[in-house]
């Protein structure tokens, strides 16, 4: 089970800059992995910014809908209590918008955000990998997956089902997903255990570690498999400390099995947000990488 999430926000057509970003009504649906969805829920939330008629046009959304919507503390108290129906912990939305919208948000409002602890998925970037396509709309996305849509757009509820519908035709590049992390993490702890007193277990360790080179040869998972590290170097963009932004990376940005990599040596580690990292952490992976190859006599791939 999965929880896909649909957000819609206030918007204008010649939108000025600064304008607000808030959100106005919230759909989600507990989904299988076939992408049927078993569980929905909705909530129209209030905002304080005037709802634009090119607003209204374009999702059906009035001023008296959201006036007569949840405080956005109440929704995302209800966010919660639907979110908490199943044990799964892990939430998708097409694209990353919704949860930075969520992140933003919250903090404005001061109220914890029910999903920050939980594992976000990209449908619409999964999509774009499995299907070797360009990242698109939901709205293309469906055409390719020749999915008729039915009722209306841009409603919060309705692009949360159609969004899960879509799960199916990314459910091989998401198994290849889970066996790498699989692998990452057989990695990560194969390395620790190099350090282990016991001789027995670096032993084990050293069998694992080859264990693994030979998966990575026999069946590389992602579009950067066959990149070094110094490819990495020069391809992945860094993007410039501004303000009060520290230099990072955007981990999207870094590609399949590098990314995967990247996070399982990153787990415990202090993120700029969700989806980046500071350029620092990627470094010092590239340099740690390096060296445990070198440690593993084996040569960098």
């Amino acid at each position: 089970m999965i929880l896909v999430i649909d957000l819609e926000n206030t918007c204008e057509k010649d939108r000025p800059p600064g304008y607000p970003d808030d959100i106005i009504e919230i759909g989600a649906a507990w989904a299988t992995p076939e992408g049927e969805a078993l569980d929905t829920f909705r909530v129209v939330v209030q905002t304080e910014t005037p709802i634009s008629v090119f607003c209204t046009g374009l999702t059906g959304i009035s001023q008296s809908d959201v006036d007569a919507g949840l405080t956005y503390a109440q929704a995302m108290q209800e966010l919660a209590e639907f979110a908490s129906k199943y044990p799964s912990t892990v939430w998708a939305s097409w694209g990353v918008s919704d949860l930075h919208s969520l992140e933003i948000d919250c903090a404005k409002h001061r109220v914890e955000n029910p999903l920050s602890d939980w594992t976000h998925r990209n449908l619409k970037n999964e999509f774009s990998l499995a299907n070797g396509s360009k990242p698109c709309g939901l709205k293309k996305g469906l055409e390719i997956a020749e999915i008729e849509r039915e009722g209306a757009r841009h409603r919060a509820l309705p692009d949360a089902i159609y969004a899960a519908k879509l799960m199916p035709y990314i459910a091989t590049y998401i198994q290849l997903c889970e066996n790498l992390w699989a692998r990452e993490r057989a990695r990560r702890e194969a390395l620790c255990s190099l350090q282990d007193p016991m001789l027995g277990r670096r032993e084990e360790a050293l069998k694992t570690l080859a264990l693994i080179k030979g998966q990575d040869r026999r069946s590389p998972i992602g579009e950067g498999a066959e990149l070094t590290t110094k490819h990495l170097r020069e391809s992945v963009r860094i993007v410039p400390a501004s303000g009060t932004t520290i230099a990072h990376v955007i981990e999207t940005e870094i590609p399949e099995p590098w990314r995967a990599r990247f996070q399982a040596a990153s787990i415990g580690s202090t993120k700029q947000s969700q989806d980046t990292s500071y350029a620092h952490d990627w470094i010092t992976f590239l340099d740690m990488w390096d060296k445990e190859r070198k440690i593993q006599g084996v040569r960098n791939v």
